[in-house]
């Protein structure tokens, strides 16, 4: 007769040797599942693996799970020069072309137009940015042409920046224009 300790070390072990024996069977085999479905009193639809009082069973389709890993594929990998041409973008070079740098400008509305040339178009994340003595004017945008109206006469620098994503990634050299308005008052 074997006493109660032998038998409990010995179905602990038969336990533990049938689960073994499941969890081998179970990722060798396609996995099913049965999910529980049902609406609680507001009418939210509820799911769980675990019976619920009043759930309908539903049975999901075999599943057949891959778990070896996929061979590297030496020819899809490549060197960054190899990429193809729109991965690859051209570094941004910027110029501005109008007004010329230490223009005298004429104008009694204070209007300056600003255009800019680029080597390439920008992104969806680019845009281009104005400086008017070194602070931002106006909003970002993608368009190369500014309109300024109503600058005070005097001198002024100009440029423009390229922001990617808030970041700065080029910028015009600056330029110095001189703004010439009529005067109001009289002359002494």
């Amino acid at each position: 007769m074997m006493s109660k300790k032998k038998k409990k070390n010995m179905n602990a072990k038969v336990r533990f040797s049938f689960a073994i024996i499941l969890i081998s069977f179970s990722t060798a085999a396609p996995c099913t599942q049965e999910i529980f479905t049902w609406l609680d009193e507001k009418g939210v639809r509820h799911f769980s693996d675990t019976p619920q009082k009043g759930a309908e069973v539903t049975v999901l389709p075999n599943v057949k799970v891959n778990t070896s890993t996929p061979a590297l594929n030496h020819r899809a990998s490549f060197a960054l020069n190899e990429l193809p041409e729109h991965t690859q973008q051209k570094p941004l070079s910027l110029k501005i072309l109008e007004p010329q740098h230490d223009m005298v400008i004429r104008s009694n509305h204070g209007i300056i137009t600003v255009q800019l040339k680029s080597n390439r178009p920008l992104e969806s994340t680019e845009q281009f940015q104005l400086l008017l003595d070194g602070k931002p004017y106006g909003t970002p945008q993608h368009n190369l042409d500014w309109r300024l109206n109503n600058i005070d006469r005097g001198t002024h620098i100009l440029a423009v920046q390229t922001i990617r994503n808030g970041k700065l990634i080029a910028s015009t050299i600056p330029i110095t224009v001189h703004l010439h308005r009529a005067s109001v008052s009289p002359s002494n």
